[in-house]
Parts: structure tokens; C-alpha cells; sequence
């Protein structure tokens, strides 16, 4: 998996963790690397808020879904165990930001997930423009689902890019090779 950064600016990756009955994980992210220059990457759990009801004068427009239960929402500092109960899905946020100064190139890094004996490792790599990122302008996101068995079959993964992410990046992209 592939991740495009403009310098000056943040692009993040969510890993949606799932397994069929109750265990705990471990999850760590090896942070992007050129050389001795490693990127700050910042780690989190997505919670959910528990939506009962919409107001009754409220605009669609102002609702995010019409349905009622649980909406993903805040971020929660990431805890070095998770627990996931079984046929339920728990989401992290990781958020690596880019500095102005950053060189361009490749940055290679991973997501390590541990669930008892099991080990996965899930290797992206980082590619920085030489593009600084503009203000208010978003950098979409990439999704990896993960999923384990109860048989204690080995985690797999599967991804799915954002279309978003690369047109924002192409709109920075330098005349002279940048991304």
C-alpha cells in the first residue's frame, strides 16, 4: 500500500480490526523512514457515539445519516492492548504528518498487529512531493480491514484506496517529477 503526502501536511490510514469471537491485540506502527529521518506518526482508537434519535425540526442536510445507533466519531489515545469482542469491527486512525522541510522519496514503514501466537505485518510505504500541501484542503484516506479467524487461522488483510487522496495529490504535484 502506497500513501501520497504533500510536505507541511497530514494523510492518515484507518485499520479496521475484526474478529469472530473475543481476543486481544496488540497493534504498533513502525514509522516512516528515509535514512535517519523518521516521520511523527500519531496512533488512535475510533469510538462510536451511541445516536438514539435526530431532532424532529432538523434539515436532512444537517443529519450525517438518517439512521439511528452508533456513528463512529471521537479518537481515543491508543491503548497498547485492544480488545475486540467477537463480530465487531474496531477501527484505528493512524495520522503521519509530513513536515516542510520533509525530502522527497520513498519512506517505508508498517502496521504490526499481534493477536497471541499470530502475527501480521502490514508494510506501506510513504511518498513525499515536493509540493508543500495547501491550507484547508484535506488528504483522503486509505482503509486496510483485518480480519481474524476463531480457528486461529493466520491474519489477512485486504485494502482500498480513496480516490480522493490522489486527486488532491495531483493537484500538488511539481512540474519536475515530484509524485
Amino acid at each position: 500500500m502506497t500513501l501520497l503526502s504533500a510536505r507541511n501536511g497530514p494523510t492518515s490510514l484507518q485499520v479496521a480490526l475484526r474478529s469472530e469471537e473475543h481476543r486481544v491485540v496488540r497493534v504498533r506502527v513502525v514509522a516512516p523512514r528515509l535514512g535517519n529521518a523518521a516521520l511523527k506518526v500519531q496512533t488512535y482508537r475510533a469510538g462510536t457515539v451511541e445516536v438514539n434519535s435526530h431532532p424532529t425540526d432538523a434539515r436532512l442536510a444537517e443529519v450525517v445519516r438518517s439512521e439511528v445507533g452508533p456513528y463512529q466519531d471521537p479518537l481515543f489515545a491508543l491503548a497498547k492492548e485492544i480488545p475486540l469482542e467477537g463480530s465487531r469491527t474496531e477501527t484505528i486512525w493512524i495520522s503521519v504528518f509530513t513536515p516542510e522541510g520533509t525530502r522527497p522519496g520513498i519512506y517505508p514503514g508498517a502496521v504490526e498487529i499481534e493477536a497471541g501466537r499470530q502475527k501480521l505485518k502490514l508494510p506501506f510505504t510513504w511518498k513525499s512531493s515536493l509540493q508543500p500541501c495547501r491550507k484547508n484542503k484535506g488528504l483522503g484516506n486509505e482503509l486496510a480491514l483485518v480480519r481474524t479467524g476463531a480457528d486461529g487461522e493466520a491474519l489477512s488483510a485486504t485494502e482500498v484506496q480513496s480516490g480522493s487522496l490522489l486527486e488532491n495529490i495531483r493537484e500538488h504535484r511539481a512540474d519536475d517529477g515530484g509524485v
